[in-house]
């Protein structure tokens, strides 16, 4: 009993620092040479009238969100920290392509994670224009209808 008891324990104290570290935030908040801002749900709620420019609001897609987390970096050796944490996600089969931009020196990836119910769980969009790379991850419970309706606000 004992010796379950304590490789119990052992195998706790192995798997918890994982389990406590599962989001980029987690992993780069802090981190000099590492910009990170994260924007909780009830902060997105209190602001019903956002607008990002000038005739965008942003207000009823913000209430959707559950959270927006923000990393950038300007310094190359974060940034290529950055850009190899998230490598796989444009690989990642859970995701969808929803634009891929390569001009150059830049790259810049749009992509969204869909519920079974075709309803967008996430949106991450990767930007990695060396020295820079700045990841906006936004999570919540999104519609394609929602983000055209988005996207067409700012491109009348």
């Amino acid at each position: 009993m004992k010796t379950t008891l304590i490789a119990f324990c052992l195998f706790l104290v192995t798997c918890l620092p994982s389990f406590s570290q599962n989001s980029l935030l987690d992993r780069f908040e802090g981190m000099e040479g590492i910009t990170s801002v994260y924007i909780s749900e009830t902060m997105l709620k209190m602001m019903p009238s956002m607008q990002v420019q000038k005739g965008v609001d942003v207000g009823k897609f913000a209430g959707r969100l559950t959270g927006i987390t923000i990393l950038s970096s300007e310094l190359e050796a974060t940034s290529k920290m950055l850009k190899k944490e998230t490598a796989h996600i444009p690989k990642d089969k859970s995701y969808e392509v929803l634009m891929r931009i390569i001009d150059g020196e830049t790259n810049v990836h749009f992509l969204i994670k869909k519920r079974p119910n075709n309803r967008i769980s996430e949106l991450v969009m990767l930007v990695d224009e060396m020295p820079e790379f700045v990841i906006i991850q936004m999570k919540g419970d999104m519609s394609m209808e929602e983000i055209q309706a988005l996207t067409k606000q700012m491109n009348p």
